[in-house]
């Protein structure tokens, strides 16, 4: 399992498709490494431009058939320049000889290429579509924002972890000086006002850190495993108070929207049919949603409330249901909102949570900080006196 896997599945990244490919099957472990490391979603993007540079529009059977075709030319044109496109030419090579074996497209991708083409790329399968470009480039485009924002978050936690750890570390030396310089000089030291129970239990943490790193590292692992199987009602309540499973809901939020946005708006798909398809590439949580969510379309439900099964942030949501008292509200309407200000003030959301987390462990850190540095100076001062 490679990293990027393990960091899917503790968001809740548990894609049903199937990747069980072997890439070494037809590369060298030096392009199996490249495929799976080296090929990033610039290069994907790029990749399906100039697939579909040859293909053309359109999706009929004569031009899926070509398939195997286009993979091929486009690996000899790569090999041209292979220092340059050794990535690219392994993954041409590699989906031509998986569609040569009788596998779809999509499929043949389904363990090279970000999860955001791939109901793209089943949609231009079954569609005929002129927007092909437009669709990988907005595709691209909304990987990467999501990308970006699931880094942040991931990056300003170890940050305040490692600030709040440094923090701690350091009253515990504090604390543990003041102790000894209080065996040494009672009397001196009587006066020193200071919060001792914020010590007490800081220090206990310091002179425990392996400890609480272990336990840190199993409640990871343990909310993995209880956000992964609890969809029911409990997930719901979990879903508006406890942050990771917040954090999973605006990621998942991301990912449909956008993908319904596109599937629809550019591409041309049906509306329960492009839910149909992002189900073929959800997580077990966004499953449910989308259930509900074409549950609702096909019971003939009305208005934009469809939609709203409660994934989207608290504006969004607000957004819906104004649009929803509307005479002409339908699906077509929240998709517009959803396209309009739904991607950007769902990022804009994750955003806000990695600024959070961020700014608790910066204040945390600080406090600590401030409270050690306050105590020390005290027992010196006391000394001189």
């Amino acid at each position: 399992m490679s990293i990027n896997d393990l960091l899917n599945k503790l968001t809740g990244d548990d894609s049903k498709i199937d990747t069980s490919f072997d890439a070494a099957t037809y590369l060298t472990p030096s392009y199996v490494f490249r495929v799976q490391y080296r090929f990033g979603r610039k290069q994907q993007e790029m990749f399906l431009k100039h697939f579909f540079s040859i293909r053309g529009d359109g999706g009929s059977d004569y031009q899926v058939a070509q398939y195997p075709e286009i993979l091929e030319k486009m690996a000899k044109l790569y090999e041209v320049n292979i220092k340059k496109n050794k990535s690219a030419w392994a993954v041409a090579h590699l989906l031509h000889m998986r569609i040569r074996e009788g596998y779809s497209l999509s499929h043949s991708m389904s363990d090279i290429f970000d999860v955001s083409f791939l109901a793209t790329i089943q949609a231009l399968e079954s569609t005929t579509s002129k927007n092909v470009v437009k669709a990988v480039d907005i595709a691209t485009k909304n990987a990467i924002a999501l990308k970006q924002a699931i880094s942040k978050v991931y990056m300003f936690t170890v940050i305040s972890t490692v600030l709040l750890t440094l923090a701690i570390v350091g009253s515990g030396y504090a604390y543990r000086f003041y102790e000894a310089k209080l065996l040494e000089a009672p009397a001196k030291l009587q006066f020193i006002q200071f919060p001792e129970p914020l010590f007490v239990v800081t220090t206990f943490i310091s002179n425990n850190l392996i400890v609480f790193g272990i336990a840190l590292i199993i409640s990871i692992v343990t909310n993995y495993f209880v956000l992964k199987n609890i969809h029911d009602e409990r997930r719901v309540i979990l879903d508006k108070y406890y942050p990771p499973a917040i954090f999973i809901r605006l990621i998942s939020s991301v990912r449909i929207f956008t993908g319904l946005s596109l599937l629809v708006s550019i591409i041309g798909k049906q509306t329960l049919d492009a839910l149909k398809l992002l189900r073929d590439n959800c997580t077990k949580y966004e499953e449910r949603h989308l259930d509900e969510m074409i549950k609702r379309l096909t019971s003939g439900e009305s208005g934009t409330n469809q939609l709203d099964t409660g994934l989207l942030s608290g504006e969004v949501s607000l957004s819906l249901k104004m649009a929803n008292l509307g005479q002409s509200a339908t699906v077509k309407t929240a998709l517009n909102i959803l396209a309009n200000e739904g991607q950007d003030k769902l990022l804009a959301a994750i955003n806000k949570f990695s600024i959070t987390t961020i700014t608790v462990g910066i204040l945390g850190s600080v406090f600590i900080a401030i409270m050690s540095g306050g105590l020390v100076a005290q027992v010196f001062m006391a000394q001189m006196m």
